[in-house]
């Protein structure tokens, strides 16, 4: 039976056990809320990158940009010859052919990546456009015609793209978006004569200052040029192409946004196809002679989805933007 004296100690043990157990619980809850407060504290960057791209994938799969950026290359491909004739021909009467020529050259051989394939393309181009220039007026009079109705076409397609990217509804007026079509088409034959125009200047800019500084030679100040001007002239298309071909007017935040992501996707996306072009043999034996064909064509269709995708992007920045203001 037992006495008191030890009913007390096993009650004393008991309460410092569960003193001890409570203890312990207080602390378990302790580390627990301060460690879920350390992880609250760091922001889930990866989360939200991951639902931005997610976003982004849905809203161009909702938009059809894959299959409107193929009708844009298409049209791309059409207008190519009469275009580069109509340019040569017009900055034929400003400035000798030969520079002309070496201008164009030049120009597209920045626009395109730099491999043997496209360099042979743009030699075929060439010539094929100087075949067309020797036919003189009646030839100059059917590229210019020509060259009108595919770029309409061209515009209509990029403006139909460009509308449905940034939700603006369809216009009905066909016949002033045309004549419209035609003006900015005038307009980007201007702005194409004008830098092949400003080509030989830079180039003999980069002369002179090779020849004023030597040292600067060693830093390869020509090519730094030339690498600044290609991105001055991309960007600049970029924007009036933001600017001028959508139906309605965007905000300069959606415009600026735009033209960078464009210009920094193309960028990459020239270093990315060229080392797939060098590299990737299967082309030739697959299409054979039509390879040439096949690398203007995905490099066209490239260039749209990019066009496409930056104002997707700009557009969905915008609306976060106005969202959290």
């Amino acid at each position: 039976m037992p006495t008191t004296s030890s009913i007390r100690i096993a009650a004393r043990t008991t309460s410092r056990r569960g003193g001890m157990s409570s203890i312990g619980q207080r602390s378990k809850t302790t580390t627990s809320v301060s460690s879920d407060g350390r992880k609250g504290s760091r922001p889930p960057h990866i989360k939200q990158l991951w639902t931005h791209a997610l976003a982004l994938s849905e809203r161009l799969e909702r938009q059809h940009v894959f299959l409107l950026a193929s009708g844009i290359a298409f049209n791309v491909l059409l207008c190519v010859l009469p275009l580069l004739g109509l340019v040569i021909v017009v900055a034929s009467l400003v400035v000798p052919p030969e520079l002309v020529r070496q201008s164009i050259t030049d120009a597209i051989a920045g626009a395109l990546p730099p491999t043997a394939k496209v360099q042979r393309l743009l030699d075929l181009l060439l010539q094929e456009v100087e075949r067309v220039r020797s036919y003189a007026l009646t030839a100059t009079i059917v590229a210019a015609v020509v060259l009108l109705w595919t770029s309409s076409a061209l515009l209509s397609t990029l403006r139909t793209a460009l509308n449905a990217v940034f939700s603006i509804p369809t216009p009905r007026s066909f016949v002033w978006y045309k004549l419209r079509d035609i003006a900015l088409t005038l307009v980007l034959i201007a702005l194409v004569v004008v830098m092949l125009l400003l080509t030989p200047v830079l180039s003999l800019l980069s002369a002179n200052v090779s020849q004023l500084a030597p040292f600067l030679e060693q830093l390869h100040i020509s090519g730094w040029i030339s690498f600044a001007a290609n991105l001055a002239s991309t960007f600049a298309l970029m924007f009036l192409l933001y600017h001028f071909v959508p139906s309605r007017p965007q905000p300069l935040f959606i415009i600026v946004r735009a033209s960078i992501v464009a210009l920094l996707l193309w960028e990459l996306a020239r270093v990315a196809f060229t080392l797939y072009i060098e590299h990737a043999r299967s082309l030739g034996a697959i299409y054979g002679t039509f390879s040439l064909v096949v690398v203007a064509a995905l490099w066209i269709y490239y260039t749209a989805l990019i066009v496409l995708i930056s104002g997707e992007v700009a557009k969905y920045w915008w609306e976060h933007h106005t969202a959290k203001t």
